[in-house]
């Protein structure tokens, strides 16, 4: 189960659905930038007081809520394309059908995870956002650029630790809840914990090998990454299929 052998079975099964797992990603971008506008309409409209701050709370739940369902539904239609090389636009919309309120519990819990393990990162973004290069880390005053570049660098290093040491041992949880929608949240956590002893490093290897990917995405402003969206969301579930084993569609 090298990274080479995932992304090369990936590719392969791409080449007959290919237009198709491109359409889907459209449609998810699509979706997510509207989700993303309602939000930032809702935020903008709200009066600044107790109840349109409870109000743009409670819209933003909601919101994140839609995304989780849309993402994990994005998931089993991977899911599905690894397995079988083929799916369906109403695969997008699992999340919708059944046992809601478990998955978004679910997705909270991994949300608060992934943010944990990205704090130092995310600490610096704030501070830099606020103060510029000249701000303090942890209350370390940095002087010169030099200075908070060697922070910076030490803030990505230390996350990307934290998301390898804690984080990828839950990676698997969504596509757990997908093939046994009986478990609870916590029971997928587990199970996923389960599964990635001894993985780790695998998966880590598996999502750097993305990076050119990555940086492509970024240069082209989002644009190249619908392209590459199913290549990299069909790998992933090959490795979660040969990682446990269930290789039909049902799980079983």
């Amino acid at each position: 189960m090298t990274s080479f052998s995932l992304k090369a079975r990936s590719r392969a099964i791409l080449i007959d659905c290919y237009a198709f797992a491109v359409f889907a990603s459209i449609i998810m971008s699509v979706l997510n930038i509207v989700l993303f506008c309602l939000g930032d309409l809702a935020s903008f409209s709200s009066r600044r007081n107790i109840v349109g701050s409870s109000l743009n709370l409670l819209i933003s739940l909601i919101l994140f809520a839609v995304s989780t369902l849309l993402q994990t539904g994005y998931c089993f239609l991977s899911l599905n394309i690894a397995r079988t090389g083929h799916a369906r636009i109403r695969d997008l919309f699992l999340g919708f059908r059944y046992h809601t309120g478990r998955l978004v519990l679910l997705s909270m819990a991994l949300t608060v995870i992934k943010y944990l393990c990205a704090f130092p990162l995310v600490y610096l973004i704030f501070a830099f956002l606020l103060q510029g290069t000249r701000t303090s880390m942890f209350g370390v005053s940095l002087s010169s650029d030099l200075q908070f570049a060697g922070i910076a660098i030490l803030c990505l290093l230390v996350s990307a630790l934290l998301y390898g040491v804690f984080y990828l041992l839950y990676d698997q949880a969504l596509f757990l809840f997908i093939d046994h929608q009986d478990y609870s949240f916590l029971q997928c956590l587990r199970e996923s914990r389960r599964m990635m002893y001894g993985h780790r490093i695998q998966l880590f290897v598996l999502n750097l090998s993305f990076i050119g990917y990555w940086v492509l995405s970024i240069l082209s402003l989002g644009t190249a990454y619908i392209c590459v969206k199913p290549y990299i969301a069909v790998t992933k579930a090959l490795f979660y299929v040969e990682l446990s084993g269930q290789r039909d569609p049902y799980g079983t």
